[in-house]
This record gives structure tokens, sequence and C-alpha cells, in this order.
């Protein structure tokens, strides 16, 4: 396999087959692993999801993944309803799992969806699921090798699934997308027919000889080496930093970036104690630091919401509580890494925010 077929290869897939997607070059070559994904999920313990999401209706964010589950097995995909119960999402990605399905589309979610589930954390993330056979006392071992794919406006995964997930923004940058000139009027038809093609170009790619290299930059190691890095060898993408965006992206990330940015420049390395960050969230009115205080108190009510909300009356213990929920979270600031550490005094919790180099 020489370097030039795996060029031709990709060419044809994101520029004749994916042609028509209104997305850019990250998202064609997402949607190219997605493909590979499929193909090879069998071969290691964890994958990524995708998330395929456009600012309006009418993109084909449902058609370009039936398209890539025709390609993979020569079927539509079937689209699932995402429930708000997450007993309800656990009994359905266990069904899956026991069904075999290699593709799963949770289609349509809510406009604007903020996604993070616990049982999507966990199949993503084992090669392995037992749970209890609906209607039944008795449980069963499956396969946790179902892809796990998302549709919606506007949607976006958050907190852990942010850090486990791979977006795809489609916008044809119209009012009326449905409408807009395309190679192939019938997209899923044009991949029926062409799919050995599509195959093909897909196992080229695989095939794609690459030196040993340790550093992947994503927590999905045997994926990336196996699917991500050809990839990204041919499309000059990287697969950890799109991943990396998620997070940074994601309101709880910036919440906790907010607290221990201003904790740090408050008490540098120094421990301290909740009622000292009392004493940051009633400034006197001379100081200056009104709209710091407020920072600070939004910020911490975003980031955990259970318990009292932060008010101008909160006490150590309603801060204690807070800042118990953030402990031990590293966030990126500036190049540098920032974590709130703590430990129980008998007299009072203390604190100390550590700034460590980013390596």
């Amino acid at each position: 396999m020489t370097l030039a077929k795996a060029q031709r290869a990709y060419k044809f897939l994101t520029g004749e087959w994916l042609g028509d997607v209104p997305t850019n070059a990250e998202g064609k070559a997402a949607l190219v692993a997605l493909l590979m994904t499929i193909i090879v999920r069998q071969f290691f313990p964890s994958r990524p999801a995708w998330f395929v999401t456009a600012p309006i209706a009418g993109t084909g964010k449902t058609t370009v993944l039936t398209m890539v589950n025709v390609a993979a097995n020569g079927t539509e995909a079937a689209a699932c309803s995402w429930s708000s119960c997450r007993e309800e999402r656990r009994k359905a990605i266990f069904a899956h799992a026991l069904a075999g399905a290699s593709l799963v589309v949770w289609d349509n979610l809510e406009r604007g969806a903020e996604v993070d589930c616990p049982e999507i954390n966990r199949v993503l993330t084992t090669p392995m699921l037992e749970d209890r056979v609906v209607g039944q006392s008795r449980t069963r071992k499956a396969d946790a090798t179902t892809v796990q794919t998302f549709t919606g406006n506007a949607i976006r995964p958050v907190k852990d699934l942010a850090t486990r997930s791979i977006i795809v923004t489609l916008d044809a940058k119209r009012p009326d997308p449905e409408n807009r000139p395309v190679k192939h009027r019938d997209p899923v038809g044009w991949t029926f027919a062409h799919r050995a093609k599509i195959i093909g170009a897909a196992l080229t790619i695989l095939c794609l000889p690459r030196k040993p290299q340790a550093n992947a930059g994503i927590r999905f190691v045997d994926w990336w080496d196996m699917v991500g890095r050809p990839v990204e060898m041919l499309a000059g993408v990287r697969f950890g930093e799109m991943i990396g965006r998620n997070r940074a992206q994601d309101r709880e990330e910036r919440d906790i970036e907010t607290v221990l940015t201003i904790l740090h420049a408050e008490f540098g390395d120094r421990e301290f104690t909740a009622a000292g960050v009392v004493g940051l969230l009633r400034p006197s009115f001379d100081d200056g630091k009104k709209k710091q205080a407020e920072d600070l108190r939004d910020a911490l009510n975003s980031v955990v919401r259970d318990g009292k909300p932060l008010g101008p009356d909160c006490n150590a213990r309603d801060v204690g509580h807070k800042l118990g929920a953030i402990r031990d979270r590293p966030v990126k600031v500036k190049g540098q890494v920032l974590t709130l550490h703590g430990k129980d005094d008998v007299r009072s919790n203390l604190y100390a925010v550590i700034a460590e180099e980013l390596v």
C-alpha cells in the first residue's frame, strides 16, 4: 500500500461520496473515520461518539449517517429516540449491544440540547457490558462495540462526554439548505450503487503504513492508531485537538477555569479556607472587586448546581460544598494546569490552587 493510493482513496471518499455534505475538512475527515470505525469496531476496546449537528434543519444530518451505515453495512440506519430517563437509556443501550448493532443514531435531539450521559460514557470506554435482560431475572454480557451517534440542531456534548466525542457541523450557509445544488440527488441510493468502491477506499486508508508513535494526544489510543492516525496523515487534521475544543467550549470547564483563575490570583499557591473565599464573595465597596465577586459566585453556582445557591449571605459551609465538588479537577489556563487540591484539617477544610506547567 502506497501513500499515493491512500490519497486517491481519501479524495474519492471526501470529494465524490461526501461531496454534497456541507461541512469543512475536519467534518469530512470525521465522517470518513466514522465509516472506518464501524468496519473495524471489534479491534479496539473503546471509541469516541459522533455528534452531527447544524444551525438549522434540512442540512442532511440523518441522511449523512444513513449514507455511512449503508456503506458499512448495506442497510439504512435506524433512528432511535433519546429518552429523558437515564434508566430507559441504559436499557436501550444494552438492548442494542445484545442485538449486535454496529451503529446507533440517537436522532433529532431537542434543539440546543447539551448531552452528558453516564451510560453513554460507560459504553464508549469499556469493551463489554453486563446488565439484566429486560423482562427477565437474569443478566447477560454483550460486546460494547456499537458506535454511538447523535443528531440535532445546535446540540453538543458537555462535561465528561465532551472529552469522548467528535463533532461534525453541517452548514449550507443559506436559509433553505434542502434546496442547495448537489451532484447526487439521491445520496443514499448513490451510496448503495457504489458501496464496493467506498468500502475499498476505506480499507485502503486502513492499510496505510505508518511508523509507531507513542503520544496520540487522545484517550482512545487503540482507535487512534488504527483509524484516527491514517485519516490525520491524509487530511491534515488532529482528532485530539478537535476533541480538546469541545472541552474549551464546555460551560462547566469555563466555569471551573474562572473559579481557579480568581482563587489563584488571590491566594497564589498558599493554603486558604472556605471562609477566606467567603471574604472574596463579600468585597467591601471601596476595594474595586465587586465584579470579581459576582463572576466567582456565578461560576461556583453554575458548575455546582445542587445544594444552596451562593448569595450575598453565603457562609463557609455553603462555599465548602461548592469547592469540594471541583477538587482535583485540572483545567488548562494560558499554558498552565490549575488544580484545586484540598485536605481535611481538624478545624476546617484547607485548599490550595496548584499551578503546573502544561507538559
